[in-house]
């Protein structure tokens, strides 16, 4: 029995679908990244809010309590706010003059604190007045998102939809492909593999491949997005971009 086909065809016929099949699987993972990354600039964007808000609380504070830290040294030092001891280890306190690493100690709990309270605190904002380096991050995260969201589920829904075909027709053909197999297998499997190799040849060229070409290359224009985009689709319709940033990190906003 003469084969229909020649293992060039086939190699790249099965070569088409594992590599499509698994671009399309990927795109779970690719939600999965953005949403990752809406998370962390939102984060972000917190971070700023809050630093924004230490730094109006004057180094006095530490001394509420009456501790008995030595405030004038820490000015003197060029630390006037809580904003600018936040990011100073014990270590670094301590290499002060005049601070003992018992006061570090305590000045780093009582600043984490503050920080921590005023994070609990803290609501941001999305607005075109204000754009940010962080602000930009997020919108940019969210656009994104959204687009890689709705394409992720579409990617998902058409293997569902034609991976057992695609499944059991790659099996079949790959068990009859190379030319020695050819010659060794039984009729059965080369006319189950004449049968594969056309059913794959029509999901390639049919609607399958077309549906797959159109969401990874959306995916991939997803990927490219410019800040300024973002802003554009923002300042059109900030609604999607809320309920994706409270569906992420609730109570955020």
């Amino acid at each position: 029995m003469a084969r229909p086909f020649n293992t060039g065809d086939a190699k790249r016929t099965l070569d088409y679908f594992k590599k499509t099949t698994e671009q399309l699987s990927a795109a779970s993972a690719g939600v999965e990244s953005a949403k990752n990354a809406v998370m962390t600039s939102s984060d972000a964007l917190a971070a700023e809010a809050v630093n924004a808000l230490l730094s109006e609380i004057p180094v006095e504070e530490i001394n509420r309590d009456k501790n008995g830290i030595r405030v004038k040294t820490l000015r003197d030092n060029g630390y006037n706010t809580i904003a600018d001891l936040v990011p100073l280890s014990v270590q670094k306190l301590t290499a002060i003059n005049g601070i003992s690493e018992e006061a570090a100690r305590t000045i780093k709990s009582i600043v984490k604190d503050i920080a921590t309270k005023a994070r609990q605190g803290i609501k941001i904002r999305l607005s075109t007045d204000n754009k940010t380096k962080e602000s930009n991050a997020l919108v940019l995260a969210l656009a994104k998102y959204i687009r890689i969201r709705s394409l992720g589920k579409n990617c998902i829904n058409l293997l569902k939809t034609y991976n057992p075909s695609i499944s059991a027709g790659t099996a079949d053909l790959s068990a009859a492909a190379g030319t020695l197999k050819w010659l060794f297998v039984s009729g059965e499997k080369k006319q189950k593999a004449e049968k594969a190799f056309n059913l794959l040849k029509e999901l390639e060229g049919g609607e399958f491949a077309a549906r797959a070409e159109e969401y990874l290359s959306a995916l991939k224009a997803a990927g490219s997005l410019s800040v300024s985009s973002a802003w554009q689709e923002f300042a059109k319709n900030p609604v999607p971009f809320f309920n994706a940033l409270e569906e992420v990190n609730p109570g955020i906003l």
